[in-house]
């Protein structure tokens, strides 16, 4: 539920049907009711490979930036928190992460919970001198080290020095931090996985594209690049390296024929691809309970005017 960067923040196309008054990531009950039905399912599920049970996980992340969340909303992530604790027991660290200001790990955070913070440059003794006024004790956590950064529709490729991420990434070891990079691998969001980000009102709104390579030390492909080996060098001062496999083989699929299906704007053609809907005022597709795809909008206009089209 807080996989901002996938279609619709993560969310399934039918829970803002649930409420006219539901309210996402807070304490409103519709919400907060789904919230916790579905981590009853999912949190039993992740028993087994807890470190304590002989498994590989160390640490559970309750929230995600939840500090950039106007709502903050202290009652929400307590319920979150003590529906975890419920579930996984006490000997599993639970923790949050936000930006390293004051204001967002203020609102971010709770007491009972170990609190990380994620940054991709900037003076890591002042950030990690922040995390630190919001625990008591423990290491100094970036949990998003940033190597790259997402792509957006209409905007250049958002590459990131790799001499700038490696020289980063060994003052960070060098102070003694647990660094997780966010995205060490490159991938894609097929379909219309793709999110976007934009505010409440829909302004500003900038959608995502098909490729999420980030940048990132291993592609979209896979493959190693030199960022990857740059990152490699600087973990090699710091402990073990092992081999690396080669980059995968690629091969030209030639030429593509693209064939026509059919034309969305006839209403023929479109009343054998879905259901129609007759309404007042557009509806979004949560409203029209489709999860993806396209909505075609038609209307039929009963006399010359002038149309004005708001924000």
């Amino acid at each position: 539920f807080i996989a901002a960067e996938f279609e619709f923040g993560g969310f399934p196309s039918w829970l803002p049907t649930e409420s006219k008054t539901i309210s996402f990531r807070t304490s409103e009950p519709v919400y907060l009711k789904n919230v916790l039905t579905w981590f009853s399912e999912l949190l039993p599920m992740l028993v087994p490979y807890l470190y304590n049970n002989g498994g590989p996980v160390i640490g559970l992340q309750v929230e995600n930036e939840y500090g950039s969340n106007p709502a903050c909303d202290k009652v929400y992530l307590q319920s979150l928190t003590e529906h975890f604790r419920a579930a996984l027991g006490d000997d599993i660290l639970l923790y949050t992460v936000d930006g390293p200001g004051k204001g967002m790990l203020s609102c971010g955070t709770l007491p009972e919970l170990y609190n990380t913070v994620d940054f991709g440059g900037g003076n890591i003794s002042s950030h990690f001198d922040m995390q630190a006024r919001f625990n008591s004790g423990g290491p100094p956590v970036n949990t998003e080290f940033y190597p790259g950064w997402l792509s957006h529709w209409g905007s250049k490729f958002p590459s990131k020095s790799r001499t700038a991420t490696a020289k980063k990434l060994d003052e960070m070891l060098a102070y003694g931090a647990s660094v997780n990079m966010y995205m060490f691998h490159g991938g894609s969001n097929f379909g219309y996985t793709s999110g976007a980000k934009g505010n409440k009102d829909a302004t500003n709104f900038v959608p995502h594209t098909t490729s999420y390579d980030y940048d990132a030390p291993l592609n979209e492909a896979g493959d190693t690049t030199l960022k990857y080996w740059d990152i490699r060098t600087v973990n090699s001062k710091y402990g073990p390296v092992y081999d690396v496999p080669k980059n995968s083989t690629k091969k030209s699929y030639g030429k593509v024929e693209m064939h026509y299906w059919g034309n969305i704007l006839n209403d023929s053609f479109v009343s054998q691809c879905g259901t129609k809907t007759t309404n007042k005022q557009p509806l979004s597709m949560e409203e029209n309970k489709q999860t993806n795809g396209v909505v075609v909008y038609s209307k039929d206009i009963e006399k010359a005017g002038t149309l004005t089209i708001g924000k």
